[in-house]
């Protein structure tokens, strides 16, 4: 199995997502445009929710995060955080 990785910079986001697969089922529910995503990202010094194909686990990526992934699963290179510290209101989603 071949793994690969993307660096999350801040500056990013679209090909994070498409590295991972693409947003979440229920996006639309969460933001009216990817604009409003994008913000809302920008927002929350560019941390966010990365759901896991199980759509219950997640990780929190920041700037500087390396996501790997190879043919199973998907791996967060970084430094844990908390989710309470930056008191998310909405999920940032991603499968």
């Amino acid at each position: 199995m071949a793994k690969t990785q993307i660096q999350w910079t801040g500056n990013n986001l679209r090909e994070v997502i498409d590295f991972v697969g693409g947003l979440h089922p229920k996006f639309k529910e969460w933001f009216k445009s990817w604009e409003e995503y994008e913000e809302y990202v920008r927002s929350h010094d560019g941390i966010f929710k990365l759901f896991l194909a199980d759509g219950q686990s997640h990780y929190m990526i920041q700037p500087g995060c390396y996501i790997e992934k190879d043919d199973e699963k998907i791996y967060n290179k970084c430094q844990p955080i908390t989710e309470g510290k930056f008191r998310l209101k909405k999920i940032i989603s991603l499968v």
